[in-house]
């Protein structure tokens, strides 16, 4: 339901509603007439089906990763035969300096999205280079 995913979500329902009308009309989620809940939509099932016939495909352990409030979150993971180097959990918000993901972030995304966590982590690093 609508107010659930908002407060999972962290923002108000009406925030919430305008996101999940911009993922209705890509294909990425759907809302059962009847029920009036939310569920994937047609385009995030192919995803999903694509990022398994990739990771079967090459035997490389694959993943998602979206662009929210604290950066670039990993939402999906799938591992592959051999073992990860790495392991991540969902949720997981990677480094837009130190991770190949956050790099993708930060070259495809207007800078002024990124700023603060740009600053963030310049300034951790900073700190940590001064304590060496």
């Amino acid at each position: 339901m609508l107010r659930n995913l908002a407060q999972r979500a962290g923002m108000t329902p009406a925030k919430a509603h305008r996101y999940l009308m911009s993922f209705q009309r890509l294909g990425l989620a759907s809302q059962d007439p009847v029920s009036g809940r939310y569920e994937l939509g047609g385009f995030a099932l192919q995803m999903g089906l694509a990022l398994a016939e990739l990771r079967d495909r090459l035997n490389v352990t694959v993943g998602i990763a979206v662009w929210d409030n604290q950066g670039p979150t990993v939402v999906h993971w799938m591992e592959s035969s051999y073992p990860a180097k790495a392991s991540f959990k969902l949720g997981d918000v990677m480094p837009l300096l130190g991770s190949a993901t956050g790099l993708l972030f930060a070259a495809y995304l207007p800078r002024s999205k990124m700023q603060p966590m740009l600053d963030r982590e310049f300034s951790a690093l900073r700190k940590t280079i001064a304590e060496v």
